[in-house]
């Protein structure tokens, strides 16, 4: 992880998406959930918007929301703006099917793309 975390401050990039799947032992849990971490407004922004699309473009019936996290090592480590979008579970039987078909992963992308989109235009 250090490795990364240097890799990632040494780029220059203008923020970090961490893209993941969850897993959990209740097999009912579900839904995308994005991450920041608690001490960055920028960081809050971005998941906010990406948070938001996800749920309009990919999952209307997402009820989670973005969430501050102090023990994510990259969120807490990077210079620039960082989020972990949590795409689903792999735990739940309808989600994993969900995870696994190219036309919801195509609308996770997007609902990714246009948060960042939405986060430049508001930070510009």
């Amino acid at each position: 992880m250090k490795a990364r975390k240097e890799i990632i401050n040494e780029s220059n990039a203008d923020l970090i998406v961490s893209i993941h799947q969850n897993a959990f032992t209740q097999p009912n849990i579900r839904g995308a959930q994005v991450f920041y971490y608690n001490d960055t407004s920028p960081g809050k922004i971005l998941a906010q918007l990406v948070q938001k699309n996800v749920k309009e473009i990919a999952d209307p019936n997402n009820t989670r929301q973005v969430k501050p996290s102090e023990n994510y090592y990259i969120l807490k480590t990077t210079e620039m703006p960082s989020i972990i979008i949590e795409c689903g579970f792999l735990t739940h039987h309808e989600e994993e099917k969900l995870l696994m078909s190219e036309e919801y992963q195509d609308k996770m992308a997007f609902a990714i793309y246009k948060g960042i989109v939405e986060y430049f235009q508001y930070i510009l």
